[in-house]
């Protein structure tokens, strides 16, 4: 296998090989690459719909889901920032980091956001 190893490629070469395979588990949820594809899709687009650019940053809170891979993904694919929140932080912490980080656009889990505001 001689393919560079480019995040940008991993999911689309997954879905051509193996679109109709499991690709990830989420509690009770599975989704196969092709439908994690197009998550990723989606939010790509949701996001340049807001407006979001090559280099901007976009805050995620979110414990170790499929959405925040998703984020990953989707803010990667624009070639915008990722800023990763730790569910753990106290909402001092998070008010410096988002005052701080210049994101124009902050994702937050519904638990994480009960739990946490």
């Amino acid at each position: 296998m001689n393919v560079p190893l480019v995040l940008t490629e991993f999911l689309d070469r997954a879905v051509l090989l193996y679109g109709g395979k499991t690709a990830v588990y989420c509690g009770d949820r599975a989704f196969t690459y092709r439908e994690l594809n197009g998550r990723v899709n989606r939010l790509s687009y949701g996001l340049k719909n807001l407006g979001i650019e090559k280099g901007d940053r976009v805050a995620y809170l979110a414990p170790n889901t499929v959405e925040m891979l998703e984020g990953f993904y989707g803010i990667f694919q624009l070639g915008a920032v990722m800023v990763p929140l730790n569910i753990r932080l106290t909402p001092e912490d998070y008010r410096f980091i988002l005052n701080h980080s210049g994101s124009k656009v902050l994702f937050v889990d519904q638990e994480s956001m009960c739990q946490v505001f």
